[in-house]
């Protein structure tokens, strides 16, 4: 391969001292693989680099498929990712390791896709970001390993919103001067090479002082089975668990809950299965009737998968028992009448019923004493 001249990230590389070798028995030797399931908990995720170099890594709106590689050199799937069209960004995938051990940093891709830049990003104990990438280049001639540490990166220390370069140098050498605070973020991206068009990667091989890692995206896109359960009927208003599992179980897997009506999905709530890939959502309704849900792993790029339906019967709510009527009760009688005064003339032993009795010691004529 001739040499000529690229710009990328400010510089303007020689890329006939960059260009990739093909893929080595090295690629290929025994190690653990991240795949499929397993990469949701290794948290890859895809970014943007600025190709100016003047801010850290931002949030990828690329879109990723998966399938057989068009280029020789690779007989399996390959990650696909498609960027949005612009030449001022490269388009890639990050994995979040200890950066005090990093040895190693690699990956195979299709060789005629834009350039690709091997990115490391940490934060500083002071708060600061440390960014650093290089242009490696493309071979132009399929599949081949890149090597993302075998030259020295070039670095800006970016804090309160000003990118502050610092020169080439080895990974070791900017942590020298700027430790670093937590984790970093690496791997590699695809562009700033004036052309819009998209990438193909596969095999991101990581080394730190716990070994080397190769995340392989080949068998990324994994299909899922979500098996749902709930009780058959429910009140209205009353809470209920709707639960489901998925298998091959993985934990961290964000799931949408839904309840589906006239053929169309309306999400309650989005939840993460377990480590046993399971998932719960306590939900209340308000109206009776026929309710159907199911769930889906929501759009992320490493695992799919949507269950059928379930049915849940909500009943409305019973009636109120109506109060009991008062027994009848007879009537109370009437009081008595008051006592009646007589009016019967002066003397006589006429005993009336208004007559009133003589005190005591006194007969009816003469009182002793």
């Amino acid at each position: 391969m001739g040499s000529w001249p690229v710009r990328a990230l400010g510089l303007v590389l020689p890329l006939a001292m960059l260009a990739p070798g093909p893929a080595s028995a090295a690629s290929t030797q025994v190690m653990p693989v991240i795949s499929g399931h397993a990469l949701v908990g290794a948290s890859p995720r895809f970014v943007k680099l600025s190709c100016a170099l003047d801010h850290p890594l931002e949030a990828s709106s690329a879109r990723v498929t998966y399938g057989t590689s068009a280029y020789p050199g690779h007989g399996g799937k390959v990650a696909h990712v498609v960027p949005p069209a612009d030449a001022i960004n490269a388009y890639g995938v990050v994995v979040s390791v200890p950066v005090s051990g990093l040895s190693k940093l690699s990956i195979d891709a299709d060789g005629v896709h834009g350039m690709a830049l091997p990115v490391v990003q940490y934060a500083t104990s002071g708060g600061a970001t440390v960014v650093g990438a290089l242009g490696n280049g493309n071979s132009g001639t399929g599949w081949a390993t890149f090597d993302g540490l075998g030259s020295n990166l070039n670095w800006i220390r970016y804090a309160n919103g000003v990118a502050a370069p610092q020169g080439s140098m080895s990974l070791s050498s900017i942590l020298a001067r700027y430790p670093a605070a937590s984790s970093a973020s690496v791997g590699f991206t695809f562009g700033c090479d004036s052309n819009d068009h998209d990438f193909e990667l596969d095999d991101l091989v990581v080394g730190t002082a716990a070994g080397a890692r190769a995340y392989d995206f080949e068998t990324a896109a994994v299909a899922t089975r979500i098996s749902l359960s709930s009780p058959h009927k429910v009140r209205v208003k009353k809470r209920v668990r709707l639960r489901g599992a998925l298998a091959p179980a993985a934990a961290g897997i964000p799931v949408g809950v839904y309840t589906v009506k006239h053929h169309k999905r309306h999400l309650l709530r989005a939840v993460r299965t377990d480590a046993a890939g399971r998932f719960s959502l306590k939900v209340s309704f308000k109206h009776a009737g026929r309710v159907l849900w199911s769930a889906a792993v929501l759009s992320q790029p490493w695992v799919t998968g949507t269950s059928g339906t379930r049915k849940l019967s909500v009943k409305p709510k019973p009636k109120p028992k109506p109060k009991p009527k008062p027994h009848p009760t007879a009537p109370a009688p009437p009081p008595p009448p008051p006592p009646s005064t007589g009016s019967g003339s002066g003397s006589g032993s006429g005993s009336g019923s208004g007559s009133t009795p003589p005190p005591s010691g006194c007969t009816a004529v003469i009182c002793s004493g």
